[in-house]
């Protein structure tokens, strides 16, 4: 007989269920939660779930109170968190607790089991049993219920199943109603059912390896719940409990879409693609929901990013508003810099104007979060949009504060490779192709156009006197007037050909296709809208300045193939010229020279 210990009539969890079986439990949580798990009693005994080896350093440890039993000591391996800690997008104990909630449940559901069997015969349960385990599973907050094994009716559904899964026990008077509700889809329901009968039959024949099955639940209200479920056959009851793993599979599925993320940014894939990789992930979490993600320009107007699955009208629609403090959730959660719940775009100040276009498009609510750099500017938004008036569950802000996380890392991210990209192949000053840039390109041109047969120009351009603007008026004025330079044969070229700064006050600009005559008409525009600049100075009135330019066509006549460095040096031999005939002009190197 059962001895209890002297501490209120409560027992060793140890004299309770033999240690096969409470290894057992713990092999089932580190299988599904990739978490090893140990239990230690009163510093006696030591019970080891998959491993030998452990750091008690690195353990999350509670005292854990389990009803008729002896406190006991439950450690989680710490290791599992160790690594990227702080990147996670929710908390370690959130985690932590999920796994340690569900042992517990499990342990107290086994030890009143093992009592109630002690007590009764062992494979039979009288007709004052169930109401005795009624009693026991009521105050559990374990989701239990049982079945009838002869008629296959449901008698019994605890407090804690209606509060998960929504129903009620009218709602499912026998499996066949549970299975069809818990299970729409007819091949998931086909799977899960056998898997439950095998279960049956495992435990039947006291099989102890009998793992709890991890399957997706509908609940009444259409939501889906990860839980694990276990079956047992008690005289002629199936005992049935549901552990809700929701929680713990979504911080896996948001830490393997994190991690998807950072695979696709160091791969340099889009930053589209990455983002609408995040609105598909919200998307799949949060019911009935559409997601779109906004980018905030220099203009302070929002640009659409990704919006996978909003109707195209509207994202033209929404696509260039400038941001202000009634521009719907998105141009109001830009400008105040923080987060904007509308659960009915209908009657929300922010929405007038909006909510005709809203209406077609079928959107009734939109919570819009503000991404944020690491320095705080905003950089867009990402927003849920619902068909239905509804606010936001505690679970929804922690998803949505994930998304413009992620997002937030994925855009700073390409900013931070177009900025070295720009620095690489773009001169600082003038935002104009540097040097190397430019002759990579002219190569690369060059090369398609022989392949081709076809032809190309090249201009070379200097300030003149330039080095009288920077001793006259100082180098800051000296830099303006080389970027203004810069702007006007940008805005002058239109396109139609590569500009860029070779050094110090000299340009270059390659023109595909375009022989010497078509290239003197362009360089004389260039000189011509260089000389009407009126530079004007913070405190020294205005500055005027000209240029001069010499070009060079390549396969000129039946001249053969020339390499870029002598088209180069030809176009400068004709600037030379130029600025030797007095400046402001443009001169065409001659092959008969």
């Amino acid at each position: 007989m059962l001895q209890p210990t002297t501490c209120d009539q409560k027992f060793a969890i140890t004299h309770v269920l033999d240690i096969d079986a409470l290894r057992n439990v713990l092999r089932r949580f580190q299988s599904a939660s990739g978490v090893s798990v140990w239990i230690s009693e009163q510093n006696e005994q030591f019970i080891v779930a998959g491993s030998s080896h452990y750091d008690a350093s690195f353990c999350f440890q509670f005292v854990v109170h389990i009803d008729d039993c002896l406190p006991v000591v439950l450690s989680l391996d710490g290791r599992s968190f160790k690594v990227g800690e702080s990147t996670l997008p929710l908390s370690v104990p959130t985690v932590v607790n999920t796994v340690r909630a569900g042992i517990v449940d499990v342990l107290q559901v086994m030890v009143e089991k093992e009592l109630l069997a002690r007590k009764n015969s062992q494979n039979d349960i009288q007709l004052e049993s169930p109401f005795h385990l009624q009693t026991i599973l009521d105050a559990l907050p374990t989701p239990m219920g049982w079945s009838n094994a002869e008629n296959d009716n449901i008698e019994y559904i605890n407090a804690a199943f209606e509060a998960l899964f929504g129903y009620k026990q009218a709602d499912i008077p026998n499996l066949q109603q549970w299975f069809e509700k818990a299970f729409p889809d007819e091949a998931y329901r086909q799977k899960n059912r056998l898997l439950w009968q095998e279960q049956i039959v495992q435990r039947k024949v006291g099989d102890k390896e009998t793992k709890m099955q991890p399957v997706e639940v509908t609940c009444k209200d259409g939501s889906v719940r990860n839980v694990l479920i276990s079956a047992t056959s008690v005289g002629n009851k199936r005992l049935v409990n549901y552990s809700d793993m929701t929680s713990y599979w979504q911080i896996q599925n948001r830490l393997s879409a994190h991690r998807e993320m950072l695979e696709m940014i160091a791969k340099g894939q889009s930053l589209a693609s990455i983002l609408e990789k995040i609105v598909f992930q919200v998307q799949s979490e949060s019911k009935d929901s559409i997601c779109s993600v906004l980018l905030l320009d220099e203009h302070n107007k929002l640009r659409s990013a990704a919006a996978p699955d909003l109707p195209e009208f509207y994202t033209k629609a929404i696509d260039g508003l400038k941001i202000g403090p009634s521009v719907g959730s998105c141009g109001t959660a830009s400008y105040l810099k923080e987060r904007v719940i509308v659960a009915d775009i209908s009657e929300h100040e922010y929405w007038r104007g909006f909510e005709t276009l809203a209406a077609r498009a079928n959107l009734a609510a939109c919570w819009s979060d503000p991404i944020l750099s690491s320095s705080g500017e905003v950089l867009g938004t990402f927003a849920i949009y619902h068909p239905y008036p509804t606010h936001p569950t505690q679970n929804d802000i922690d998803l949505i504060s994930f998304a413009s996380n992620l997002a937030s890392v994925a855009i700073e991210n390409r900013q931070s490779r177009d900025e070295l990209e720009r620095k690489a192949y773009y001169d600082d000053l003038t935002g104009l192709a540097n040097r190397r840039y430019f002759f990579e390109y002219a190569s690369k041109v060059l090369k398609e156009l022989l392949d081709g047969n076809g032809y190309y120009s090249m201009i070379m351009l200097d300030i003149d006197h330039f080095k009288l603007v920077n001793d006259q008026y100082g180098h800051e004025i000296g830099d303006l007037v080389l970027r203004k330079v810069a702007q006007t044969m940008i805005k002058t070229l239109d396109d139609t050909g590569l500009v860029g700064r070779i050094g110090g006050e000299e340009f270059a600009v390659i023109l595909p296709h375009i022989g010497k005559q078509e290239a003197f008409d362009i360089a004389e525009c260039l000189r011509i809208a260089v000389s009407q600049l009126m530079i004007t100075t913070p405190s020294q009135g205005h500055v005027k300045v000209t240029i001069s330019a010499g070009l060079a066509q390549c396969c000129e006549g039946e001249e053969g193939a020339i390499g870029i460095d002598q088209l180069f040096k030809r176009a400068d031999t004709a600037l030379y010229q130029a600025k030797t005939a007095g400046r402001n002009r443009v001169m065409v190197f001659n092959t008969t020279q």
